[in-house]
């Protein structure tokens, strides 16, 4: 009687250790630790603005939460628990999901009702949008106008639209900073038609002539 009650403790012990080793039970701790990332920010106020920071997350799809300084430490704790449960749940035959994600375009902290929130190319207002398009195209056409071409293989062209009005510009291939400011720019822009009710339907497919001038990157349409 006594073994059998020890090989039923056995088999009931391994069936335990099976689920525990689940990927249902490793995404479920992963996403207590996001749920965790994200109540972080629930208790703050606009007062606090000047010491928080806007922190980049991926979940499925990149995206940005707010974390106040005080709270780096936690965040990072959490979110290095968050990806290694979500690591092993993968492991552990997590059916993989593929989403169609949009660009992240988060800007800056913005204040309502005394909470922050995260502002971006989607909710930004007319004002702010102004300010942000200027300084993101002084950025971009300085990066353009003073990087120098050795090898024109390694660029490409890109149309840079501001409202309707198109300019031809080059791109380092392996340029993933000015890249990223390319594709907020054209979210900005696309905000900026709508604002105008405007349809954002522009070419983007447009040919571009590349060539060096005097160690220079020179873009023009054909």
């Amino acid at each position: 009687m006594n073994k059998v009650l020890t090989i039923l403790l056995v088999i009931f012990l391994f069936n335990s250790c099976k689920k525990d080793e689940s990927w249902q039970y490793w995404d479920s701790l992963a996403n207590e630790k996001f749920e965790g990332i994200t109540n972080l920010s629930k208790n703050y106020s606009c007062n606090d603005i000047p010491n928080l920071t806007i922190q980049e997350i991926y979940n499925i799809c990149p995206s940005s939460v707010i974390v106040h300084k005080n709270d780096l430490k936690k965040f990072e704790q959490l979110y290095q628990e968050f990806r290694n449960y979500t690591e092993k749940s993968k492991k552990s035959g997590r059916p993989e999901v593929y989403l169609l994600c949009a660009n992240p375009s988060t800007i800056k902290i913005g204040c309502k009702d005394n909470k922050p929130y995260l502002i971006d190319a989607y909710n930004i207002s007319a004002e702010d949008l102004e300010i942000e398009m200027s300084k993101l195209y002084t950025e971009i056409k300085k990066h353009y106008t003073s990087s120098t071409c050795a090898n024109i293989s390694e660029w490409r062209g890109v149309t840079l639209y501001t409202g309707e009005n198109k300019e031809a510009i080059a791109i380092n291939s392996t340029d993933s900073n000015l890249n990223k400011k390319l594709l907020l720019y054209r979210l900005l822009n696309c905000r900026k038609l709508q604002l105008e009710n405007k349809a954002c339907s522009l070419d983007y497919n447009l040919k571009i002539k590349l060539s060096c001038v005097n160690n220079a990157i020179r873009a023009e349409f054909e």
